[in-house]
């Protein structure tokens, strides 16, 4: 009883190759920056896992797919939308400069294990947004360039 009981403790978990992510949750927070400007960033947390391991970029990824004039420049792919009242509806807002979107690090461990399961917090300044009422969909590229799920934020509304 106590081998498999060992084994059990031992036993790794295991992951689709495809990475797979939730939406976990958000705050606001106020920010005083170096000139005394307040901002305000909506910090979202992402859980992930991967089976394969092939998470996040090297700075140097900057080539062919990954040229930062490509979509797949960054590996957090972020929709923004923000709520039209003539409409009713959320609109996607579209060739945001800069994006929303972020380059994950490297994240692949070490060993024969590769299984990724984390979480990612990012930071998303909201300040300068054209509505007080905004969502996010959310999705993870690995390097293989597989997509994950699209993720939906709640309805997030700024002060």
């Amino acid at each position: 009883m106590a081998w498999l009981l060992s084994t059990a403790c031992l036993r790794t978990e295991e992951y689709p190759p495809e990475p797979n992510i939730t939406f976990d949750g958000f705050s606001l927070v106020d920010s005083v920056d170096q000139l005394g400007n307040l901002n305000t960033y909506c910090i979202v947390t992402i859980g992930f896992t991967d089976g394969d391991g092939d998470v996040g970029l090297r700075p140097g990824d900057i080539t062919g797919r990954r040229h930062p004039d490509s979509l797949y420049y960054h590996n957090l792919l972020v929709d923004y939308y923000e709520w039209n009242d003539s409409t009713n509806t959320f609109e996607l807002i579209e060739d945001l400069d800069p994006s929303f979107s972020a380059r994950i690090p490297y994240l692949t461990p070490e060993g024969k294990n590769k299984t990724l399961k984390g979480e990612i917090v990012y930071d998303i300044n909201v300040t300068f947004t054209e509505s007080d009422t905004i969502r996010f969909d959310f999705r993870l590229v690995d390097r293989s360039f597989t997509e994950s799920n699209l993720v939906e934020s709640p309805v997030v509304i700024i002060n």
